[in-house]
């Protein structure tokens, strides 16, 4: 089960696997973070600002 769920800038939902495969492959690059909202900005690899927000996994679009 994941842990966290994040909503993109670019519609889309990300599950806490698929931000690190991203990350690891530097698909993305960490622009900054927010420790008391959870939220992060990432740079894209078609260098485009990606911001990430956690949501409740529950609430996600099916």
């Amino acid at each position: 089960m994941e842990r966290s769920v994040y909503e993109g800038s670019d519609g889309q939902n990300y599950t806490e696997r698929e931000m690190w495969r991203r990350l690891e492959s530097a698909e993305w690059t960490v622009r900054c973070w927010d420790d008391s909202t959870g939220r992060e900005w990432v740079i894209t690899s078609e260098e485009e600002l990606l911001a990430l927000t956690p949501i409740d996994p529950d609430e996600t679009r099916a």
